[in-house]
């Protein structure tokens, strides 16, 4: 079980990830081009790769796969928002070039690619690239999601404003349906997928491990309070969540 968690918890690291970084780029006030300059894109890149980098040549080790796959989303994300720029505001040309981006991940690594670049020997010359495959199967789904949520988080909030303007009976009764929507998913998740093994679980884990993300998501959004409050010294950890992730097989 605490092996599962560990992935439930990187799951909600690469929803962050996506969150964080199309958050940056799709509502960023300053011009649309230096948004995108390559500088930032390599500050980023070692940001997350400098601890890892260190403790392989401090440790001689290189089993830091996951700061690779924060990696690669971050890229991703930056060449999702880069190319075509100009259609990130455009109501459906944007929804198209999202679309070619989920069909693009699904056919990566939904549609047994796995098993067709093994015949072909492509990850068999490299076990370290068999291996992120491996990981990144796990939550290929995570960071778009968190995508999709920033793209929307406007929106979101204006709705969540307007029902919070009706009456208290409506209001209430909306948030209790949704909460214990995931509450039911989350449970079930829990007394499922999550008990079993590792290898069971893992064909699971990449379309239901988001469920505790989103109960949480929606918990700490419920009412107006909580969203103008949080806890300081778990902001500041978040700032270092992921070098805590390393750190913590040490």
């Amino acid at each position: 079980v605490y092996d599962n968690l560990a992935k439930a918890a990187m799951t909600s690291l690469l929803f962050l990830t996506g969150y964080n970084h199309t958050y940056y780029f799709f509502h960023h006030p300053s011009n649309i081009n230096s948004v995108f300059k390559l500088s930032r894109v390599l500050q980023v890149c070692m940001r997350i790769n400098l601890l890892a980098i260190s403790m392989c040549f401090v440790l001689g080790t290189a089993n830091y796969g996951v700061c690779l796959i924060h990696t690669f989303w971050f890229l991703l994300i930056w060449v999702m928002m880069h190319v075509g720029s100009s259609m990130n505001y455009e109501k459906y040309l944007f929804r198209l070039k999202l679309l070619g981006a989920a069909v693009g991940i699904f056919l990566f690594w939904d549609c047994n690619i796995s098993r067709v670049a093994k015949i072909n020997g492509v990850w068999e010359a490299s076990q370290a690239s068999w291996e992120w495959y491996c990981v990144s199967y796990l939550h290929h789904w995570a960071a778009f999601i968190g995508a999709i949520f920033a793209i929307n988080q406007p929106i979101a909030s204006l709705q969540l404003r307007k029902l919070e303007s009706l009456n208290l009976l409506t209001n209430t009764f909306a948030k209790m349906l949704l909460s214990g929507t995931l509450l039911v998913l989350a449970l079930t998740w829990a007394a499922g997928p999550l008990r079993k093994s590792a290898t069971v679980y893992n064909l699971s884990h990449p379309y239901f491990g988001i469920i505790p993300t989103l109960l949480l998501v929606n918990l700490r959004s419920v009412n107006c309070w909580l969203r103008e409050h949080h806890i300081g010294m778990l902001a500041w950890l978040g700032k270092y969540s992921l070098e805590i992730y390393i750190l913590h097989h040490h």
